[in-house]
């Protein structure tokens, strides 16, 4: 198993007990996703914007 992969199956893992848990990617695994399989309303995928995706998570981090 990668390192990916394991840090993918433990996040969903996570993801299941822990709602505030989300999956923001850089269209990393298209539509063939895990996280998104398991918990679709916690999966955003933004395509090629990683850029963006920073802005979104240090805004998101800022949320209680």
């Amino acid at each position: 198993m990668s390192s990916r992969e394991a840090f993918r199956d433990e996040l969903i893992k996570k993801a299941l007990i822990d709602k505030k848990i989300i999956d923001i990617e850089a269209d990393l695994e298209g539509q063939n996703n895990k996280f998104k399989k398991y918990n679709s309303d916690h999966y955003f995928n933004l395509e090629i914007a990683e850029s963006d995706s920073i802005d979104i998570c240090t805004g998101l981090a800022k949320v209680d």
